[in-house]
């Protein structure tokens, strides 16, 4: 009797303790959308919204939306996911407006301080990339494809 006891607690213990935020986020027509205040970044298990200025979103082929609170994690769920990604969105540094991911500019040092010290940040354009580099002399000006290919790691 005892051991049935034991079990119950530890199935309601366990019920407790799933993800908040596990409701599924869809974006009909692959854009953007609101970050939910309770969103969790899947690979580091962070608010995305203590993160916000940072933000990056996948969205699915089945458009269910992941969202992530570093590029670097972003860039780690890609290469882990990429047959089944249909678009992804991060936020231009400078503008905060979302820019496709694929068509953006990564500045990359590992001197750069981010969410989770992978030293990544998004611009909309090359000239914006340039202009923050110049803070960060040793970073490198990087397309998707060149942060893809490269790997990225946390400091």
């Amino acid at each position: 009797m005892r051991g049935i006891a034991v079990l119950m607690l530890a199935m309601l213990m366990l019920a407790g303790c799933t993800q908040k935020g596990s409701e599924k986020v869809v974006s009909p027509n692959l854009e953007p959308v609101p970050i939910p205040q309770e969103a969790r970044c899947p690979e580091c298990g962070m608010f995305v919204k203590d993160y916000e200025n940072w933000a990056c979103e996948v969205i699915h082929n089945s458009r269910e939306v992941k969202f992530f609170d570093d590029p670097g994690d972003m860039f780690i769920y890609y290469n882990k996911h990429r047959d089944d990604i249909a678009q992804i969105y991060c936020r231009d540094y400078y503008t905060q407006e979302w820019v496709d991911a694929e068509r953006a500019y990564y500045v990359v040092d590992a001197a750069i301080p981010t969410p989770m010290g992978f030293g990544i940040v998004v611009f909309a354009s090359v000239d914006d990339a340039e202009s923050f580099r110049k803070d960060y002399p040793s970073g490198d000006i990087l397309t998707f494809p060149e942060v893809v290919k490269r790997g990225v790691k946390p400091r």
